[in-house]
């Protein structure tokens, strides 16, 4: 109930009845790359055991940041003028403290000075109108800012000034947006794309197709009258596919749909035929002992999601390699195939050989690990029950009869080697700011692809929507106060090699760089961003994000999962954000053969492109600076190759 004005405190803070709220769950949006609910990494850095426990004193409430805190309620001292909150963690921890009543929810960031943490068991509780005076008199002074935070939405504290100037950005978003739907801009970055793809794609690492790509990007930029356009210079490994081909010999002859991993070494004295074993896991190699030596290993992983099951296209070799293996065939690392296998990048570990390693389309995995289940005396469970008898059943010939005793038998024939190195560029241009021109926001994309398809989705979408940012930008005369330059990054496939090189060259810079974006998941229609970087940053960024309200791309998702080349700036706390987007068939396509411009829609380009200008503009233009993230560390196989 409001407290009464009669012999009381007057109610400074709210109008009407108090309403008993309840804390909104701090829980990431959507599902991962997988199609499925986010990993125990996400879950623990959003889920319930990983948040603040709630104190309740009617109609506000306060909760902590200290992650000792797994139940409550806990209570604030009573006393006007009691800087003195306790709680069962011996830690200075942040309090907000809320008054609701408004369409505007008041939040008051106490600073740390005024906050003493003591024992629980001398905690009483504050009534309504105590605790709305006691952190106005403690807001007043600590000199605190009032943030906001508009009903319906968590509890995200962001300056009212900051709210304030982000909201004046929504005429030059929808100028900027409509420029690129129905504009001068409407349709370009498809027909840019297309144009780009079809003439340079592939371009793999090395090759005259990526040589050719750079210099037309670089001869865009400088057409467009971009500033500081340059290439410069990364040295690169030059790896060549060669002929390649695996062929199942027994117990059926059967031509493998297949495809060799990046940096695998080929077999140079002819074709390995070698008895195949074929396991679900690295756990079940391992309990195979020494039955994998001197056989072809087929990892037949589950699928659950990208970041998970990329494991065993990365490290497979070494695995099977330490097990005795002469070879390793991986099931590709896709929700769906249509005999379409994917490439990818391998490692190999000092110290253990270097056996060939390829990629299977799942189709031809799956048969595989039927096969040899039968051939091990183990057959498949659909078929344990049903063919039993060792008769003919319904016109089906028994299990047993077709396969029990026999061995898989797989010939690999594969030339890929290693070349003497190469130097490839990378391409930087500026559209420098007015004011601030020393600060960058970073825009970035890869040029290079894999060599099997067009590399329209990975990544010539990501490609064209930087550069095309910027030529929209230039066109309608806005210029923000902070420098935006565009990064196009060449050896992605192979580790991240232009980005490295990058900000080695430019590492006295990086401190001037005030947040950095990458797209690498293919362009379709977009949604929103993954974003890794401090609290505070995150609420800025969903308050800006509701300026893509026409694009339906409001979501915010931390911390990001793509983002490769953003690494090293991500490990120096510099706000970093990749594209989201409704991308459903980004691993059907993804290094395959499929990657071409017909999986590409020119409206969702141009939505995309829109989406980047906005977001790019107004990261420039700011009076404020989104802040770092000092400590912000890239996670173990967060960023995916």
């Amino acid at each position: 109930m409001a407290a009464s004005n009669n012999g009381h405190l007057p109610n400074t803070l709210d109008e009407g009845e108090d309403k008993p709220i309840s804390r909104p769950k701090r829980l990431a949006s959507g599902q991962d790359r997988g199609g499925r609910p986010r990993d125990a990494r996400m879950k623990q850095r959003f889920g319930q055991t990983a948040g603040s426990t709630v104190v309740r004193s009617d109609p506000g409430f306060c909760y902590s940041s200290c992650p000792e805190l797994k139940s409550g309620p806990l209570h604030v001292l009573s006393g006007v003028g009691q800087t003195s909150i306790t709680l069962p963690c011996h830690q200075q921890c942040r309090f907000f403290v809320a008054g609701y009543g408004l369409k505007y929810h008041h939040l008051y960031s106490i600073s740390m000075a005024s906050l003493v943490l003591t024992d629980s068991s001398q905690l009483t509780a504050l009534k309504s109108y105590q605790i709305k005076l006691f952190i106005l008199v403690c807001a007043m002074l600590t000199g605190s800012q009032i943030p906001l935070i508009q009903e319906g939405q968590s509890e995200c504290p962001i300056l009212a000034e900051h709210a304030r100037e982000i909201e004046k950005y929504k005429p030059i978003a929808r100028k900027i947006i409509d420029f690129f739907l129905s504009g001068d801009m409407k349709g370009r970055t498809y027909k840019n794309l297309n144009n780009f793809v079809d003439n340079y794609g592939p371009r793999m690492l090395g090759s005259s197709g990526l040589r050719r790509a750079v210099t037309h990007v670089y001869r865009g930029l400088k057409r467009h009258n971009f500033s500081n356009v340059r290439m410069e210079p990364v040295n690169i490994p030059v790896w060549v596919r060669g002929t390649e081909s695996a062929t199942l010999l027994k117990p059926r002859l059967q031509r493998l749909s297949m495809v060799g991993l990046g940096d695998s070494v080929g077999t140079p004295d002819g074709p390995i035929r070698a008895e195949t074993i074929v396991v679900r896991s690295f756990k079940e190699l391992e309990a195979l002992g020494d039955k994998a030596s001197g056989k072809i290993v087929v990892f037949n992983q589950e699928f659950i999601s990208y970041d998970e099951s990329v494991s065993y296209r990365l490290n497979g070799a070494i695995a099977a390699a330490k097990a005795g293996g002469v070879a390793a065939l991986i099931r590709s690392v896709t929700n769906h195939s249509l005999l379409t296998p994917h490439t990818g990048l391998m490692y190999y570990q000092k110290g253990v050989p270097k056996i060939p390693g390829a990629c299977l389309a799942t189709e031809h995995a799956d048969l595989l690990h039927r096969l040899y289940q039968r051939g091990e005396g183990t057959p498949p469970t659909s078929l344990h029950h049903s063919l039993a008898s060792p008769h003919h059943s319904c016109g089906l010939i028994v299990h047993d009869e077709l396969s029990a005793g026999k061995k898989l038998v797989i010939q690999l024939q594969m030339g890929a080697h290693t070349i003497q190195n190469k130097t490839s560029n990378n391409v930087v241009a500026d559209l420098p700011g007015t004011s601030l021109s020393d600060k960058v926001v970073l825009i970035s994309a890869h040029i290079d692809s894999w060599d099997i398809g067009q590399g329209a989705v990975d990544d010539g979408g990501g490609l064209m929507i930087a550069w095309g940012a910027l030529v929209g930008l230039k066109r309608l005369g806005l210029r923000p106060r902070r420098t935006l330059r565009v990064a196009m990054f060449t050896g992605e496939e192979f580790g991240t090699l232009g980005s490295n090189q990058y900000y080695r060259d430019h590492a006295a810079e990086l401190r001037d760089f005030v947040f950095a974006l990458e797209s690498d998941e293919g362009v379709f229609s977009p949604r929103g961003l993954g974003f890794t970087g401090s609290e505070r940053a995150q609420c800025i960024l969903r308050h800006m994000l509701q300026l893509m309200t026409p694009l339906n791309a409001t979501a915010l998702e931390v911390p990001m999962l793509g983002g490769p080349d953003l690494d090293v700036l991500v490990a120096q706390g510099v706000p970093s954000a990749c594209l989201l987007t409704r991308n459903q068939q980004y691993f059907t396509v993804h290094h395959t053969s499929a990657d071409s411009i017909a999986v590409l829609d020119t409206a969702e380009l141009d939505q995309a492109a829109a989406f980047w200008a906005v977001l790019a503009f107004v990261l420039g233009d700011l009076s404020f600076e989104v802040p770092r993230d000092i400590t912000a560390r890239v996670e173990p196989g967060m960023s995916r190759l």
